[in-house]
């Protein structure tokens, strides 16, 4: 209650008018993923929610951007009007397009999808969601030999999408080859078979409905061939990964985004070798998943722009679309090493 009142106070009004003008080099970029749908069994962001909080900002007078808008405005060093803020969606599902293009289209909202052009090729689907699946087909038997090849796990106990996430999260420290081997050694061992294309829960998006969504004012951009962890990928892999999901792009729309999407996109999943890479490629702009808003004033950050996870509350919605947010991060500054 508290916090709901802080944050009520200080992101609408006269007072979060003035600290949004005061704060307005700062900008929120949101990041998304799935969308909860009952047809697909699909557990995400509330399409409800997303929709009031568009309403919120249109209501409030916020601006909305592409987050080529926001790699223009650094290279040219310029800043955006005050209350500026971006949107964008990793991945590249056929439900996620479906159902949040409809809504950002109804609020003239300029979201960038990126996606994984094997995935949209239908060449493949993603790894994550074959350990997904892998543990959501598993009876009590095999769920139970499935957690003694992962005993460094805290797995006992655990409902079975949390052991897929924590097997998830394992993975990243490996190489795309190396998790493919062992999801579908694992599955040979529970003799559970993995499709060779994804079930309808884990669809791609195709290039048709890409080019709809960028006729309504979306840009689409990469994301990645396959989606693996780039940092932990030999030269030639990470070379490739990059530059065949920017040809795929490129060839496929009409306006592709000039900003690259790590995939993961935590700190430690790319590094001066992808951004050199993505440089060459001639793009203006890299964005990761480490949580801030973009200072505008700050060009070195141009290839690891920050992204704001799209929060479940309104008030921590409130709180990084605004002020509030960028407010406490100075106030913590001189406090951290």
């Amino acid at each position: 209650m508290i916090k709901k009142l802080i944050v009520s106070t200080l992101g609408t009004g006269p007072v979060a008018d003035l600290g949004n003008w005061l704060y307005r080099h700062y900008v929120p970029v949101f990041m998304l993923h799935r969308f909860t749908s009952e047809e697909t069994g699909v557990k995400g962001h509330d399409p409800n929610f997303l929709r009031d909080s568009l309403e919120f900002l249109r209501k409030n007078g916020f601006n909305f951007v592409t987050i080529d808008d926001v790699a223009r405005a650094i290279h040219n060093k310029n800043l955006l009007p005050a209350k500026s803020v971006a949107f964008t969606l990793d991945d590249g599902y056929s439900d996620q397009v479906a159902i949040s293009s409809d809504i950002f289209a109804a609020f003239d909202c300029p979201a960038t999808y990126y996606v994984s052009t094997g995935f949209i090729r239908n060449e493949l689907w993603y790894w994550d969601d074959k350990i997904h699946y892998l543990v959501e087909n598993c009876d009590a038997k095999q769920l139970a030999q499935l957690q003694s090849y992962f005993t460094h796990l805290p797995l006992p106990g655990r409902c079975q999408e949390d052991i897929a996430s924590l097997i998830v999260e394992e993975a990243t420290s490996h190489t795309l080859a190396n998790i493919e081997s062992e999801i579908y050694s694992v599955a040979s061992s529970l003799d559970i078979e993995i499709p060779q294309e994804p079930p309808q829960k884990y669809k791609p998006a195709s290039w048709d409905s890409l080019r709809q969504i960028e006729t309504r004012g979306m840009m689409v951009g990469a994301h990645s061939y396959s989606h693996p962890i780039l940092s932990r990928e030999t030269d030639e892999n990470a070379e490739y990964e990059i530059t065949r999901s920017t040809n795929d792009v490129k060839e496929n729309m009409s306006n592709p985004s000039s900003v690259f999407c790590y995939p993961i996109g935590r700190r430690q999943d790319f590094a001066n070798r992808e951004i050199e890479l993505v440089k060459k490629l001639g793009y203006k702009a890299g964005v990761s998943s480490v949580p801030s808003a973009v200072d505008l004033r700050v060009p070195a950050d141009l290839y690891s722009l920050p992204r704001f996870s799209f929060p479940e509350t309104n008030e921590d919605f409130i709180q990084y679309a605004s002020w509030i947010e960028s407010f406490k991060n100075q106030l913590r500054r001189p406090f951290v090493k």
